[in-house]
């Protein structure tokens, strides 16, 4: 595949998959329960990623200014 294409087809995949199709999802009357439910989720990818993300960002405040 070529770059060109291979960079339209990752963006167009990550447009559908990442925006559209949740957005789409988290509407309506069930857009409370979805959440109520997606919280564990979300929390525990918090936890997990906290001690990779956090010295990231501690090292670019410093870097660049708070």
């Amino acid at each position: 595949m070529p770059d060109w294409a291979a960079i339209l087809f990752s963006t167009i995949v990550v447009l559908i998959v990442a925006e559209v199709v949740p957005m789409s999802l988290s509407t309506g009357n069930h857009k409370y329960i979805i959440a109520y439910y997606g919280a564990p989720l979300v929390r525990w990818m918090i936890i997990a990623f906290w001690p990779l993300c956090y010295p990231i960002a501690r090292g670019l405040d410093k870097l660049l200014g708070g």
